[in-house]
């Protein structure tokens, strides 16, 4: 599972994102986001999650490249891969977790970040696109 995240496309080529520049995160990736993505929410009411589509434009953009950039500090400081809690199962019972590779985490961070930053300066909507 992943939520995909680009500038939302003008027209009807039934393509929701601009596909010159996307940033795509893994189930991990969003576990790890989810402290960041709740202060977002809190401030905005608009809740970034991989099972639904939202879409952030004007100042809200600006919150979300506040909490992302955080976020960016925060995976920089931890080790080159770590196991990141993701939930449970319930037979049997166990916790899951999914491996993060600290250096494609950043990649996407940064995509994102690149992408909050040109639709801002556009005037355009950022979608996340989930599944």
């Amino acid at each position: 599972m992943a939520l995909d995240i680009g500038i939302e496309a003008i027209g009807e080529n039934g393509d929701p994102l601009e596909r010159d520049l996307t940033s795509s995160l893994k189930y991990a990736h969003y576990s790890f986001l989810m402290k960041y993505l709740e202060t977002f929410t809190n401030a905005t009411g608009v809740n970034i999650e991989p099972y639904d589509d939202a879409r952030v434009c004007g100042k809200q953009l600006d919150l979300l490249k506040s909490c992302l950039s955080q976020a960016l500090s925060d995976i920089s400081k931890k080790p080159d891969e770590w196991d990141e809690y993701v939930g449970y199962e319930i037979k049997p019972r166990k916790n899951i977790y999914e491996r993060i590779r600290r250096r494609e985490f950043l990649h996407e961070i940064r995509k994102t970040l690149e992408l909050i930053s040109r639709a801002r300066s556009d005037g355009r909507t950022l979608f996340f696109f989930g599944d």
